[in-house]
């Protein structure tokens, strides 16, 4: 999984948390998200771009 976002929504500094749309089957198991998050921490200075709620699938 690999969020693509824009510069330009970046720099709107939204704050923004969206489900990841769930395959039928997954090609092998491994550790999948149910969400992303996209932020922006003022008092630092930092986006954060994050995987959330991540699931195991066999």
């Amino acid at each position: 999984m690999e969020p693509m976002v824009s510069l330009a929504y970046l720099e709107s500094l939204a704050d923004s948390t969206t489900p990841v749309k769930k395959p039928q089957r997954y090609s092998y198991p491994a550790w999948y998200p149910a969400a992303y998050r996209i932020g922006f921490d003022p008092g630092k200075g930092e986006y954060t771009i994050a995987l959330l709620e991540l699931q195991r699938y066999d």
